[in-house]
């Protein structure tokens, strides 16, 4: 495979990267190589915004509450999208007796833009912008999904859908499609992936179907029984990516 681009849209170093731990998995799982290689089976992207979020979806609408990074310089706004279409955005400027402008409204939509591609598309769901985009090789497409393995709740339901970035290039950044259900919340920091991008090449695998056959179940007997070989001994520990040590049998 030729080497991917990979565009970046923010000066926050925030680049696409392979995680191999999550932060709620089960002890027991940072030694399993296995889960460990699910965990790494994409890069994790990050938000296309600095700033902090609180989304919350209720009956009828979806409640978006937003901190600027710098409050300084920007404000505080609660945007309410209905199912129906309809928009209000609320700012909330530090000092109440101040009135706000068209300025300051302007800048909140842009800020809306920046992280937000579209909501209720269906009913309940909502697209953020991920920081980067890529372009694959020839014959080469981009998966866009939830991150492997992350449980923290109440994560919600991720769309994983499958793009040809080889050729494809309407949209400028990666999109991540959240399902929510009512009352869940998602917080959006820029500490935080929203997502994870894997490649896969565009060709079709052909699968031929068999019967188990007496010489494959031997073999995963053999594989079962290994371990309770008395010639099995410890020979040697190896350092897991968590910095973690385990041991390996060997005959």
């Amino acid at each position: 495979m030729d080497d991917v681009i990979c565009f970046i849209t923010d000066n926050n170093d925030r680049k696409p990267q392979k995680i191999s731990t999550r932060p709620r998995l089960p002890q027991a799982s940072l030694h399993c190589p296995p889960i460990t290689a699910g965990n790494e089976l994409g890069l994790v992207v990050y938000p296309n915004s600095s700033s902090n979020w609180e989304i919350q979806r209720v009956p009828e609408y979806i409640q978006i509450t937003y901190t600027p990074e710098n409050p300084a310089i920007d404000i505080p706004f609660i945007l309410s999208v209905g199912e129906d279409g309809s928009r209000m955005v609320q700012l909330i400027p530090k000092d109440p007796n101040e009135p706000t402008t068209q300025e300051d409204y302007q800048k909140a939509m842009k800020n809306i833009d920046t992280l937000f591609n579209d909501f209720h598309t269906p009913a309940g769901a909502i697209t953020l912008k991920a920081n980067c985009w890529f372009q694959t090789p020839e014959n080469w497409d981009s998966v866009w999904m939830g991150i492997t393995n992350q449980f923290d709740p109440p994560f919600p339901d991720t769309y994983t859908v499958r793009v040809q970035t080889d050729w494809y290039s309407a949209s400028t950044t990666v999109e991540i499609r959240y399902q929510m259900k009512i009352g869940q919340i998602i917080k959006v920091s820029k500490e935080n992936p929203i997502g994870m991008v894997t490649f896969l090449e565009r060709e079709n695998i052909n699968i031929r179907y068999r019967k188990y056959s007496d010489e494959l179940i031997t073999k995963q007997n053999e594989q079962k029984n290994e371990k309770l070989d008395k010639s099995y001994i410890i020979t040697e520990k190896n350092l897991t990516p968590h910095n973690i040590w385990y041991q390996t049998n060997k005959k």
